[in-house]
């Protein structure tokens, strides 16, 4: 089987501007998903020439586990050896994007990575609680 078949070839240049993709394991969403990804950073880099500079336009890539994370991105890094189109794309977790803009754009929210019993002892010492704590 060549890449792209009729039907990845109709998600890489649809007729519309979104598509939704449901396809078995195995038929091949992460290398369409990959190739529409490097598609639309090279329309970026086309179109927008020296308004790349100051607007600095990128494709976000969002997904919901670092292990799709990475497979794309080492998808990218293999096949587009481009380095300029590389640094328009951007690949993240929902999370780690959501935790990006917290950190940049509201200091004053934290957010616990050491989670239950200090955030528990956290919010008991705040609101002067009783508490007792039991361990498993």
């Amino acid at each position: 089987m060549t890449f792209p078949s009729k039907e990845q070839e109709a998600v890489l240049n649809p007729d519309h501007e979104h598509v939704l993709l449901f396809a078995a394991a195995g038929a091949g969403k992460t290398d369409v998903l990959t190739a529409k990804i490097k598609i639309e950073a090279h329309k970026l880099d086309t179109n927008n020439g020296d308004r790349y500079k100051q607007n600095k336009p990128y494709v976000l890539v969002l997904t919901h586990t670092r292990n799709a994370r990475d497979n794309i991105q080492k998808r990218i890094n293999e096949s587009e050896s481009n380095i300029k189109i590389k640094k328009l794309i951007h690949i993240r977790t929902f999370h780690s994007f959501a935790l990006q803009h917290i950190n940049k754009n509201n200091s004053h929210y934290t957010v616990k990575n050491d989670c239950d019993e200090q955030i528990i002892r956290q919010i008991v010492a705040n609101w002067s609680l009783k508490y007792k704590i039991k361990k498993r």
